[in-house]
C-alpha cells in the first residue's frame, strides 16, 4: 500500500470514530410492567445489551419490559463496518399500591355502600353506572344486583394500578301482612300475620298485644293500617301493611210503653236500631226474636235486648217493666141474711178506690163502705184498684128473705055477740095464732074460736128469721063493736 493510500484510510477511520449514533427516544421512565419501545439510528446494523428483557437485541426498535431500572447500549455498525455505541436508560417506578375498600360489603336491595379507594393520586371507578361519582376516591355505591367494582389509580408518575371490591346484593324479604278479620266491631279484636321474615315490628302499636311478634292481637278504637318491618337473615328489611276495618256498635235501644204494670197484666216492648234482636229473659215473652215483643212477668223485671247490625255488631239495651201486686181486697158485712125491706151495711179494703157492682139498691156505687138495700138475695162484687192502679176483687153475699103474706082471712070482720071462727092462708110460712090479751101462741091453723069479753086476734106468719103480723080481728062485748084492723109489722 503506498503511503498515500494508508492516509487516507487512517483518515476514513478517524471520521467513523469521530461519528456518534443517534440516540433513540427518550422513553426513560416506565412503569412496572410496561414496554418501553427503543429507537436506534446512524447504522445499518446493530446490537443491544442486556437483550434478556428486550423483545429483539439486534432490530433498530426493539421493545424493552425491564423488570428495573436498565440501561441498555447499542452499538451500530455502518456500511463500511465500523462501529460506534450508545446507552439509554430507562427507570422502572414501582406500581402504586392502589387499595379498594368497603364498610358494607353486603348491602340491600335499594340501600347504598361507601366505597374507598387508596394507594393513588387519581381515580377512575368502573362500572360507573350506579356510582354517585367514578373519580372520587369514596363514591357511594348503589348497585341493583351484586356488582364487583374495579378502580384504577395513577400515582405521581403516572404509573396505574387496579383493585376491586364486591358488593353484595341481597334481595328483600317478601314480608307479608294479613288478618282473617279485616272488619271488626268497635270494643273487639282481630288476630294479625305476618309472614317472610326473620323478626318483625308493627306499627302503630298502641292499640297491640305486641309490636315485636309475627302474630300480635289487634284491637283498634278506630279504622287502622297496621305496618310491620320485617327483617330477615341478611338483616334486609322490607314491609307490609293490612287495614282492620272498625264498625261502630248499633245504638240499640229498649223502651215500654208501659214501665210499670199489675201482676197479672202485660207490656209492649219495643227495640230499636238494629237489623236483628234477641231478649232476655225469654221465659215471660211471647217472642224472644222480634223487634216488639209482648212481656208479662210475674216480679219486676229487666228486659236486656241484643241487638244485631248489617255488620254483624251487636250492642245491648235494657228496660225494666215493675210489676205491682195486687191489691189484697176484702168484701164483709155485718148482716149477711135480712128480710125483704131490709138492710144491710157493706164494707170493702184493702184497696185505695172501690167499684161496687150490682150498683142497684145501693146508697153508693163507689164507696169503701155503702149500704145494701137488695130486694132479692144478691151477691155484691167489689173491684178495689190500689195507689198503682192494680185492682183486685172480693164478694160478699147478702141472703133476702122474703116476708111472708097472708092471702087469705075469713071472715074479716064480725059483728054481734057470740062465738067466732076465723080463718086465715098464706103463700108460704108457718101461721101461728096469737092472743093479745093472754099473749099465747097457738099453732092451730085457720081454727080457733075465742068467745070472750074483749080480745084481738094476731095472725103471726113465720118464715126463717122473719116475721110478718096480721092483726085479724078485735072484739069489744062491752062496746057492743067490732073493730077490724088490719096492721103489717
Amino acid at each position: 500500500m503506498s503511503i498515500t493510500a494508508s492516509i487516507q484510510l487512517l483518515r476514513r477511520l478517524s471520521s467513523i470514530r469521530n461519528q456518534r449514533l443517534p440516540l433513540p427516544p427518550v422513553f426513560q421512565q416506565f412503569a412496572l410492567g410496561f414496554s418501553a419501545p427503543l429507537n436506534a439510528g446512524g447504522a445499518v446494523t446493530y446490537s443491544w445489551t442486556p437483550a434478556a428483557s428486550l423483545n429483539s437485541a439486534t432490530d433498530a426498535n426493539p421493545t424493552a419490559t425491564p423488570t428495573n431500572t436498565t440501561t441498555y447500549t447499542v452499538t451500530g455498525t455502518d456500511a463500511n463496518s465500523c462501529t460506534n455505541a450508545t446507552t439509554v436508560t430507562i427507570t422502572v417506578h414501582a406500581l402504586p399500591n392502589v387499595t379498594a375498600t368497603t364498610t358494607v360489603p353486603a348491602i340491600c336491595a335499594g340501600s347504598s355502600a361507601p366505597l374507598t379507594a387508596g394507594g393513588a393520586l387519581s381515580y377512575a371507578w368502573t362500572p360507573a353506572a350506579t356510582l354517585s361519582s367514578a373519580s372520587s376516591a369514596n363514591p357511594i355505591a348503589t348497585p341493583v344486583g351484586t356488582t364487583v367494582y374495579t378502580v384504577s389509580g395513577t400515582d405521581a408518575n403516572n404509573c396505574i394500578n387496579t383493585a376491586t371490591v364486591t358488593i353484595t346484593v341481597n334481595t328483600l324479604p317478601a314480608v307479608t301482612a294479613g288478618t282473617a278479620f279485616p272488619a271488626i266491631c268497635a270494643g273487639s279484636s282481630a288476630p294479625l300475620t305476618a309472614g317472610g321474615a326473620v323478626s318483625y315490628s308493627w306499627i302503630p302499636s298502641a292499640s297491640l298485644s305486641s309490636a315485636s311478634i309475627a302474630n300480635p292481637t289487634a284491637t283498634p278504637a278506630t279504622t287502622t293500617t297496621y305496618t310491620v318491618t320485617g327483617t330477615d337473615a341478611n338483616n334486609c328489611v322490607n314491609t307490609a301493611s293490612v287495614t282492620i276495618t272498625v264498625n261502630a256498635l248499633p245504638a240499640v235501644t229498649a223502651t215500654t210503653t208501659l214501665p210499670a204494670i199489675c201482676i197479672g197484666s202485660s207490656a209492649p216492648l219495643t227495640a230499636g236500631g238494629a237489623v236483628n234482636y234477641s231478649w232476655s229473659p225469654s221465659s215471660s215473652l211471647s217472642s224472644a226474636s222480634i223487634a216488639g215483643p209482648n212481656a208479662a212477668p210475674l216480679i219486676t223485671t229487666a228486659y236486656t235486648v241484643t241487638g244485631t247490625d248489617v255488620n254483624n255488631c251487636t250492642n245491648t239495651a235494657s228496660v225494666t217493666i215493675t210489676v205491682n201486686a195486687l191489691p189484697t181486697v176484702t168484701a164483709t158485712t155485718t148482716v149477711p141474711a135480712i128480710c125483704t125491706g131490709s138492710f144491710a151495711p157493706l164494707t170493702a179494703d184493702g184497696a185505695f178506690s172501690y167499684s161496687w157492682s150490682p150498683a142497684s139498691g145501693l146508697s153508693s156505687a163507689t164507696g169503701a163502705s155503702p149500704t145494701a138495700i137488695p130486694t132479692a138475695t144478691t151477691t155484691y162484687t167489689v173491684t178495689g184498684t190500689s195507689i198503682n192502679g192494680c185492682s183486685n176483687t172480693a164478694s160478699v153475699t147478702i141472703s133476702v128473705t122474703q116476708v111472708p103474706s097472708i092471702t087469705g082471712t075469713t071472715p074479716v070482720t064480725h059483728c054481734g055477740g057470740g062465738p067466732v071462727t076465723l080463718g086465715a092462708s098464706a103463700h108460704s110460712g108457718t101461721i101461728v095464732w096469737y092472743d093479745v090479751l093472754t099473749g099465747g101462741y097457738s099453732a092451730i091453723d085457720r081454727k080457733f074460736v075465742y068467745n070472750r069479753r074483749a080480745y084481738v086476734l094476731r095472725i103471726v106468719l113465720c118464715r126463717g128469721n122473719c116475721v110478718r103480723m096480721h092483726d085479724l080481728f078485735t072484739y069489744d062485748r062491752n062496746r057492743n063493736r067490732e073493730c077490724p084492723a088490719d096492721t103489717n109489722g
